[in-house]
């Protein structure tokens, strides 16, 4: 049976009256179909359209002006948080078939007992097919809620890259929305945007002095790495043909070692420098970094 703390579509007898939302376009529909039953029993036509669909259309569209799904009729964006509309729950029945089966177990007496038979069957049918029915619709709400969460997770986060960019642009206003210029939230808005802006305009100023300071120190770092590097490549060559000729009397002795130690760049390899850097206020030292000029190189790796 229908749960009786919830919403559902059925109209009448609710112990809870549904919202208004609902019950205008349970309203609207009811009336589309009684409209049709009406111009069908009088001159055959099924035509959806005429007067009454339109006035019907109208009074539905006032009705949702007023209410909290106003968002569907107005021009203003639809924001990422839900709208407040009640779900409706379908709590599963229990077959009514049980409960005629006394009646349509009996062998009919009558023509009219047994046409009373037929009409039970046919009545339980259609409402097996309603109740197969509802329950697809439902499982397609479900479906598109989803599909609508998904949808509204996005949107929240389109949002929000939204709001730091336009945080980020330096703009107060970037929806579109107007604003009361002399609210008190407004103007307190304009204060933490202007101190915003000034410590940023602050910072970028420290950065640009410190680079400044840093230049010079980095070009005379240059100017060593490119020596040692230099220096590390000459002794490398010297003590590999030492290391060749050194071999080459090894081998010549056989197992007597040569007259003097084996030679190695151990000792004469000069040690990267240090990138220059300038200790900031809160104690983090701000450094430039050079493409062409790596301090922790695996070059300097030393020659045994």
């Amino acid at each position: 049976m229908m749960a009786s703390s919830l919403e559902t579509s059925v109209r009448g007898h609710l112990p809870v009256p549904p919202s208004t939302p609902i019950r205008a376009v349970t309203n609207f529909i009811s009336d589309m179909h009684r409209a049709k039953r009406r111009r069908v029993a009088e001159d055959g036509s099924d035509d959806d359209r005429g007067e009454g669909t339109s006035a019907s259309a109208t009074a539905l569209m006032n009705t949702l002006h007023n209410t909290s799904s106003s968002f569907f009729l107005s021009s203003s964006p639809i924001h990422a948080p839900a709208p407040s509309i009640p779900s409706a729950l379908i709590s599963p029945q229990k077959s009514r078939k049980r409960r005629y089966q006394s009646v349509l177990s009996l062998r009919p007496a009558t023509p009219a007992e047994a046409d009373m038979q037929a009409i039970i069957r046919e009545l339980l049918e259609d409402r097996n097919e309603l109740k197969s029915q509802l329950v697809s619709m439902q499982a397609g709400l479900v479906l598109n809620g989803s599909y609508c969460d998904v949808l509204r997770g996005q949107l929240v986060a389109y949002e929000e890259r939204k709001k730091r960019k336009g945080e980020k642009n330096g703009r107060l206003v970037g929806d579109g929305m107007p604003r009361l210029l002399t609210s008190a939230e407004f103007l307190e808005r304009v204060s933490a945007f202007q101190a915003a802006a000034a410590s940023k305009e602050a910072a970028l100023a420290a950065r640009k002095a410190t680079r400044e300071e840093l230049k010079p120190l980095m070009d005379e770092w240059r100017e060593l790495e490119m020596v040692r590097k230099a220096w590390n490549e000459e002794v490398r060559l010297d003590v590999a043909e030492e290391l060749e000729r050194w071999k080459a009397e090894k081998q010549r002795l056989g197992k007597n070692p040569p007259g003097w130690k084996r030679p190695s760049a151990k000792g004469q390899i000069i040690s990267p420098v240090p990138k220059p850097s300038i200790a900031r206020r809160d104690g983090v030292e701000t450094q430039i970094g050079d493409d062409n000029f790596d301090a922790s190189s695996s070059e300097e790796s030393e020659t045994e």
